[in-house]
């Protein structure tokens, strides 16, 4: 990555290149993926890789090399199509793949290509604006040996990616997950929002009780989550201008409101399963399905060049 001028406006100033590969299949929403997939390499540096894999190719084999030349055809139009869209400056690499089940093919490309963020576009079934998962795209992100952004239906690039907004809760994959938003903020020239949520306390198991509780419980609750909060702004390298929002309310939806104003929003994975692998919890899922802007989820227990991932996979920049 380009490093920055003296007054930390260049983008592409902090870590090594970012690899970006997209996947792409026949919807219009390729080119989605594929404008979010270039927004990053123009800000942060790299090569982007497009990629399209080819359907039930496997069973196209019994009826003959006829259908599968058709096949591979329709496929190579959809990837040249989607390719296009890529801005002049941007290097471009199209990879046609014949596996039956795309996440495995993605999966593997990956890891070949040493992908920092594998990019996705939304459902077709999303709304205008926001991101949304299909089957195959929640497999796909399910297990990514690298981070997985996803472009909100009917995604265009802002002029520059400032604002990167990241979902704290003091775990250890929202401590990694910090640390990776820090340096890709800084390597944007942006600032970093960190958001905490409080989310309300159910005390309906205790009825007679519940008034009571329920705001004792909610000022220890905000009064800690504004503890963990300002220590997460304060461990932020100064570079990111990180500033901290204490929300309340159900974390999918209050994070998905705070989005609005945001470029970018970063989730960690949920806290088990496997290391170097993206986990979607409830919390990520609806975001998924309801933030405005670009989502990134990152994988599990893995920050920038901590040489964690599975795969040999590492996010930008070093934490």
């Amino acid at each position: 990555m380009r490093q920055p001028t003296e007054d930390g406006a260049a983008h592409a100033g902090y870590g090594p290149p970012m690899n970006v590969l997209v996947g792409t299949d026949a919807s219009p929403h390729r080119h989605d993926a594929v404008a979010l997939g270039s927004a990053l390499v123009t800000a942060l540096g790299g090569d982007l890789h497009v990629a399209h894999v080819l359907p039930g190719s496997a069973n196209a084999r019994i009826y003959g090399a006829d259908l599968l030349g058709t096949l591979r055809q329709a496929g190579q139009e959809i990837l040249d199509s989607a390719a296009a869209g890529a801005p002049d400056g941007v290097a471009v690499h199209t990879h046609l793949l014949d596996d039956d089940s795309p996440a495995r093919a993605l999966h593997a490309l990956a890891v070949t290509e040493r992908a920092d963020v594998l990019v996705l576009g939304s459902s077709h079934r999303g709304r205008l604006g926001r991101a949304l998962l299909g089957g195959t795209a929640e497999r796909v992100v399910q297990g990514s040996p690298c981070a997985v952004a996803v472009a909100p239906h009917g995604y265009a690039a802002p002029g520059e990616l400032r604002h990167v907004g990241i979902a704290y809760d003091a775990g250890p994959e929202s401590r990694a997950a910090l640390r990776w938003a820090s340096d890709v903020t800084i390597a944007l020239g942006g600032s970093l929002h960190v958001l905490t949520v409080a989310e309300p306390l159910n005390t309906g198991l205790y009825p007679s009780a519940e008034v009571i509780m329920r705001e004792d419980m909610r000022t220890s609750l905000l009064t800690a989550r504004q503890r963990e909060l300002d220590k997460a702004v304060g461990e932020a390298p100064p570079r990111a201008k990180a500033r901290g929002d204490l929300l309340e309310g159900v974390p999918s939806k209050v994070l998905a409101a705070a989005a609005e104003d945001l470029d970018l929003l970063v989730l960690g994975s949920r806290e088990y399963g496997p290391l170097g692998a993206v986990l979607l919890g409830g919390v990520s899922h609806g975001l998924l399905r309801d933030a405005p802007c670009p989502v990134v989820v990152l994988p599990r227990s893995v920050s920038a060049g901590d040489g964690a991932a599975s795969s040999e996979a590492s996010p930008p920049a070093a934490a």
